[in-house]
């Protein structure tokens, strides 16, 4: 099982289908906040949505069970909400979602991020 975090968002998505295209098993962590579009699209790919927060790390812990790979592509930049910020979001919630998937005994874990 794959788990893509930022799966609503244009990389996100487009990683999903790819690998989905390919066969494989793939679980999207979504917030309970995205866009009911983005959730539909995800859904008649056959993708596995799991409700959960970056900042929320029990909801990280079930996200990442019985998964050997974590994709992220997951940023504040796009969808900032309240409580969201670089440092809370992109900085503690990425090494919350590392601890997770670390606990599960996830082998790999690919991050995506970028620089202005």
């Amino acid at each position: 099982m794959i788990l893509v975090v930022g799966a609503t968002g244009y990389l996100g998505s487009e990683i999903c289908r790819r690998l989905v295209a390919l066969q494989q098993e793939v679980r999207a962590l979504v917030r309970p906040t995205s866009d009911p579009g983005a959730l539909a699209r995800l859904r008649s790919l056959g993708v596995q949505l799991q409700v959960g927060d970056l900042k929320n790390p029990t909801s990280l812990a079930q996200a990442c069970q019985d998964v050997d790979t974590v994709f992220s592509t997951a940023t504040t930049t796009r969808s900032r909400q309240q409580g969201d910020s670089i440092e809370t979001a992109d900085g503690q919630g990425q090494l919350n979602l590392v601890h997770a998937a670390k606990s599960a005994g996830a082998g790999r874990f690919i991050y995506v991020s970028y620089s202005g």
